[in-house]
């Protein structure tokens, strides 16, 4: 066995590395699995993962209007989510995600576990691993005439103990008027 010799430092090099990836855990990788589209209210309005794809594609997540009918109504929610109507039942019935290496992977599945849609987390915002959770932060302007306020927003998305995937969006006013509030949706495993 080569010890000092050059063949010695890759193979110490690989030692090293397999060890500290070992000790880092799990990281955001903590959250695959398969969860149900529809989630539940905890505090708030009930989402679905179909908010997290993009707007193309999110619309593939939603059967086409026949000839002749109207297309499907969206809505604008009070914290500036466009979303699907209650009126159109959604094509997906679960989500499957995957983060590997720095990136998340959504794919939508049907009922009958066909794929629907992939789409990538990262489309709809600059999502950051902490720990065994994913979190972006942004600011926004929101209210109407003279009750305009700032916003400071943090969303995460994290596993319970429970194994369900959670949503939360925790809204703070940094100037203006008005309070901040809280909205959580879980979305229980999918089998």
């Amino acid at each position: 066995m080569d010890l000092l010799g050059a063949r010695a430092i890759p193979a110490l090099i690989a030692a090293l590395a397999s060890g500290a990836a070992a000790a880092a855990g799990p990281g955001c990788a903590a959250l695959d699995g398969s969860y149900r589209y529809e989630g539940v209210a905890g505090k708030g309005e009930a989402r679905t993962l179909g908010e997290f794809a993009s707007a193309a594609e999110a619309r593939k997540l939603y059967p086409a209007s026949p000839p002749g009918t109207r297309a499907p109504i969206l809505k604008l929610t009070g914290n500036g989510v466009i979303r699907q109507a209650a009126a159109q039942k959604p094509l997906a019935s679960r989500v499957s995600l995957a983060h590997d290496a720095g990136s998340t992977r959504l794919t939508y599945l049907d009922e009958r576990g066909r794929t629907l849609v992939v789409s990538r987390l990262e489309a709809s915002g600059e999502w950051r691993c902490e720990g065994t959770r994913l979190a972006r932060t942004w600011e926004r302007t929101a209210g109407l005439g003279d009750a305009i306020r700032t916003e400071r927003v943090l969303e995460t998305l994290e596993r319970d103990a429970a194994g369900r995937l959670v949503h939360r969006e925790s809204v703070t006013v940094i100037e203006g008027g008005g309070r901040g509030r809280l909205e959580e949706t879980r979305f229980e495993p999918a089998r």
